[in-house]
């Protein structure tokens, strides 16, 4: 005979339950997780870096920045040498050409009646020379009396020449202390060998006269005996006087000069130059 095991209700609650590994998952998950992170961060540091120094590899050279060099260099000293232009106005009367200007006076004497008589000076290629009339007396042993000028290329300086037209009485006195002699030469007179003088004093500041004097026959020039005139004498012997005397022409030269003072030697001395070449022909 069977017998029949009458059927329990299963409880819910009665059935074994096999317990899971959760805990032991979750754990698994922390311990993996700082090793994720890392890996990435890693990840991340390395490719950052590729980019970056591809990007510098890329750029154009010209792009790249680069640090100035700093150029280091050494003065020198350059010695100049004055140039033409700066040579003449260092000296503007350096390397003067010369030409000669000649001048005929009409004289006439109770003695020698009607002549011509030549002069001739020599000035400066650029320098000016001017003739001016002057009204004369008809008693004036010189007829066509006019003064004449010489004047610089600039200006600065200016000498004038004035023949004395109506007849002179020569004056001397002391040798000038500021005299500066222009030139000299041998000259004869009727008491003997002397030698002749042209010199150039101040009578104010920048003006100046040019007289001549004649030492004492055969002997040197000595300043504290000799005198000079209150002109220059323009004269020479005619070669055809049997009575051998002198002939001249006295007259004034004068110089005024009105440029800078470091130049007014230079000046002077083409002046001086001038002076020594006024003669009779």
């Amino acid at each position: 005979m069977e017998m029949n095991t009458p059927t329990k209700p299963v409880n819910p609650s009665e059935i074994p339950v096999q317990p899971q590994p959760i805990q032991s998952h979750v754990n698994n998950q922390k311990r993996f997780f700082p090793i994720v992170l890392g890996v990435i961060i890693l990840l991340l540091v390395v490719g950052g870096g590729a980019y970056y120094l591809g990007t510098q590899q890329n750029k154009p050279m010209s792009q790249i920045t680069q640090q100035p060099t700093p150029i280091v260099t050494t003065p020198t000293t350059e010695i100049s040498q004055p140039s033409q232009t700066e040579a003449s106005v260092a000296n503007p009367v350096a390397n003067l050409t010369w030409k000669t200007q000649k001048i005929s006076i009409e004289e006439e004497t109770a003695i020698r009646g009607k002549q011509t008589i030549n002069m001739e000076l020599k000035l400066p290629s650029d320098w000016t020379f001017q003739t001016t009339p002057v009204a004369s007396n008809p008693d004036n042993m010189i007829k066509n009396c006019s003064t004449y000028t010489i004047v610089s290329k600039d200006q600065a300086i200016r000498l004038t020449l004035q023949p004395i037209c109506q007849g002179w009485a020569g004056k001397s006195s002391s040798w000038p202390t500021d005299a500066v002699i222009a030139f000299q030469r041998s000259c004869a007179g009727n008491d003997g060998a002397h030698t002749c003088y042209r010199v150039r004093y101040s009578t104010t500041s920048n003006n100046y006269n040019y007289v001549d004097a004649m030492t004492e026959p055969n002997r040197p020039l000595d300043k504290s005996k000799d005198q000079v005139q209150d002109t220059m004498i323009i004269g020479y012997t005619p070669p055809n006087d049997s009575k051998d005397d002198f002939f001249f022409i006295p007259g004034h030269l004068t110089t005024t000069y009105s440029g800078t003072a470091n130049q007014k030697d230079n000046y002077l001395s083409v002046a001086d130059q001038i002076a020594a070449s006024v003669t009779l022909l």
